[in-house]
């Protein structure tokens, strides 16, 4: 299978452009394929106060906006569509207009420019619940929320728009974790640093994770191999659970949290409410109310999740999850520490 070696590349390095690129995965992708040899153009809401990188060129720009748009996707091969409003950082209103109807602008603006392939980051939470105990890419698709809703909505439209010219590749991951990420991967080390470490019942209850180099390559591959068409792949890690997170929290730091089980239905409820307080607002579009029940989390810290399979994309992109949570939890706190002793020398030498 191909692979996201140079050989695989389409001739001359591509130009790609990623929206969303100064987000948490967005920063990873440039990079990458910066390092694979791409001229990329960065589209993002803001720019980041950064040196650009030889072969980046940030451009500040909305995807809602069609002259953004079709400026930004001029004269490029490959488009990596990262650019989306996950939960807790925008309502169901937002979700809607980010996620799906600007799919659909972009979508038009690469058919205008000959863009030659699509790589839409979408996600596990697209899958419609009930939820079974393995998730291949043939189970349906509706979303349980309005980020899943809208994210089943951008692969739809996609999927209508495909042409002979315009390749297209869905990739669903399941939760990402790595260094820069201010969202999951803070929340959890946050839970495994403290004294104390409530848990839903005694038993490990699996879910998925997948490391950020891991997607990275992933997606990347996805958009640079000739050996893959139009298609749609699960991209996860093999099931972990909060006990494996904590054993390889302790070998890292010597520190490991006191585990206190919490009745199953206890935790559910306390997440129900936790969802019903924070959608208090919303509209009609998004539910009051969120079921946490089994078959309705798509993997979570303390109830767990479906298993996604993965033979798909190992066998159009050669895909496996090499890193294994002790590595990535210490790159993680590496990265922490370094930001860390960054930040404080630059607070003691301001000039």
């Amino acid at each position: 299978m191909a692979s996201a070696s140079p050989s695989s590349m389409h001739s001359g390095g591509p130009s790609s452009l990623v929206t969303g690129a100064t987000g948490f995965l967005g920063r990873h992708l440039v990079r990458s394929l910066v390092e694979h040899g791409h001229t990329v153009t960065a589209l993002g809401r803001q720019c980041p106060n950064l040196v650009t990188p030889s072969g980046v060129r940030y451009q500040y720009g909305d995807i809602l906006n069609q002259r953004c748009l079709a400026d930004a996707t001029r004269n490029v091969s490959v488009v990596y569509h990262l650019a989306a409003i996950v939960p807790g950082k925008g309502g169901q209103a937002e979700q809607w207009r980010v996620n799906h109807y600007g799919t659909r602008v972009l979508l038009q603006a690469c058919i205008e420019n000959g863009v030659k392939r699509l790589v839409f980051l979408s996600s596990v939470c697209a899958y419609a619940p009930p939820l079974k105990a393995l998730l291949d890419e043939d189970s349906p698709t509706g979303g349980g929320d309005s980020y899943g809703q809208s994210k089943a909505a951008a692969e739809l439209e996609i999927a209508n728009a495909a042409t002979n010219s315009l390749s297209s590749v869905i990739l669903r991951p399941s939760q990402v974790y790595g260094p820069g990420d201010g969202g999951f991967t803070a929340m959890l080390v946050s839970m495994l640093s403290g004294k104390y470490l409530y848990t839903a019942g005694r038993s490990p209850r699996p879910f998925s994770l997948v490391y950020v180099d891991d997607l990275i390559e992933a997606i990347v591959r996805a958009g640079t191999s000739r050996a893959i068409g139009s298609d749609t792949l699960n991209i996860a890690g093999p099931p972990t659970h909060l006990q494996a997170l904590t054993s390889a929290y302790a070998a890292i730091t010597g520190h490991e949290a006191k585990c206190v089980p919490l009745p199953i239905a206890v935790v559910r409820l306390a997440q129900e409410l936790r969802w019903f307080s924070r959608n208090l607002s919303g509209n009609a579009m998004r539910p009051r109310w969120k079921s946490y029940a089994a078959d309705q989390v798509y993997g979570s810290v303390l109830l767990g999740g479906p298993e996604y399979s993965v033979n798909r994309a190992k066998l159009a992109l050669a895909f496996e999850a090499k890193t294994s949570i002790q590595k990535g939890l210490a790159n993680v706190l590496n990265s922490h520490s370094h930001d860390s002793s960054v930040n404080s020398n630059v607070l003691n030498n301001p000039h």
